[in-house]
């Protein structure tokens, strides 16, 4: 119904449309879905309070270059806001892409942020790059959630932003770093494994992951292992291992997942090249 100024549900709830649109029940509820997996546009007839998923692309993880190993990339900054308020009116929803996988010997590649222009523009930020066997490139890049540290000696991960990731994992002369999630810190050690993502329910009802950190890479330099760390969960790629020159596992798509670093070894096999950050999504959920 209109009341001479906006559109109305009979029922009370929100009449929107965009997306990918679906109906599940949950905890006794009806709720309608709207799920974006690239950019586009959401708009509300009848006003009300939704719920929002917000993810950005995820990072590559760090380029080979030598006997040293590489720190996963981290996983793309994730923001959930409740009960936001939905006036009438079309708004821009923007998904980041994931960084793209580098052959060479430098910081992987930070994502691409994620947003939408509803009450202000709400942005999730780009995960950042993880870090190489280069000198000068052995820290992670900072992001949503940061990247692993590479190389050998002490190195620091990058920084999480607050409220969207976590820190990635330093390189602590034994490993290589993992990236960082949104539900962890990354990992250090022989080789360091992918903070955790976190969970989120808007789109079906059921628990998904999103924003898992990259693996850092296995190397061959002072015996400090070969093998890559795993990739954390909510698409979050597997660092690539070095005696057998494995090729680094790329961040799930619309995960906003991290890529896996890439090894550092005799081996090249396959094994130069980062593995790719996970684009983004952007879910947004109301009551029927």
């Amino acid at each position: 119904t209109y009341d001479g100024t906006v559109w109305k549900s009979s029922t009370g709830g929100v009449v929107a449309s965009g997306g990918t649109e679906s109906t599940f029940t949950a905890g006794g509820l009806s709720y309608k879905s709207h799920t974006f997996t690239s950019s586009g546009t959401f708009t509300v007839e009848g006003q009300g309070d939704i719920d929002i998923m917000i993810v950005a692309g995820g990072a590559a993880g760090g380029g080979y270059g030598g006997n040293d190993g590489s720190g996963g990339g981290g996983a793309g900054g994730m923001v959930v806001q409740t009960a936001v308020s939905a006036a009438p009116g079309t708004y821009n929803v923007v998904i980041g892409a994931g960084g793209g996988a580098t052959g060479g010997a430098t910081r992987g590649n930070n994502g691409s942020n994620s947003s939408i222009s509803l009450s202000g523009t709400t942005t999730a930020i780009g995960g950042g790059g993880g870090g190489s066997e280069t000198s000068g490139d052995r820290t992670g890049k900072d992001g949503g959630s940061g990247g692993g540290a590479g190389g050998y000696g002490v190195k620091l991960g990058g920084l999480g932003t607050n409220g969207q990731g976590n820190n990635g994992g330093p390189c602590t002369g034994p490993g290589d770093g993992g990236g960082g999630g949104k539900g962890a810190a990354g990992n250090s050690g022989t080789t360091g494994t992918g903070g955790a993502g976190s969970g989120n329910v808007f789109r079906t009802g059921s628990n998904i992951d999103y924003a898992g950190g990259g693996g850092g890479s296995g190397d061959q330099r002072n015996s400090r292992g070969s093998g890559g760390g795993a990739g954390g969960s909510g698409g979050g790629g597997a660092g690539s291992n070095a005696t057998s020159g494995s090729t680094a596992g790329n961040g799930s798509a619309n995960t906003g997942g991290g890529g896996g670093g890439a090894a550092g070894s005799n081996y090249t096999a396959g094994g130069s090249v980062s593995g790719s950050g996970g684009s983004g999504i952007v879910v947004i959920r109301y009551a029927l």
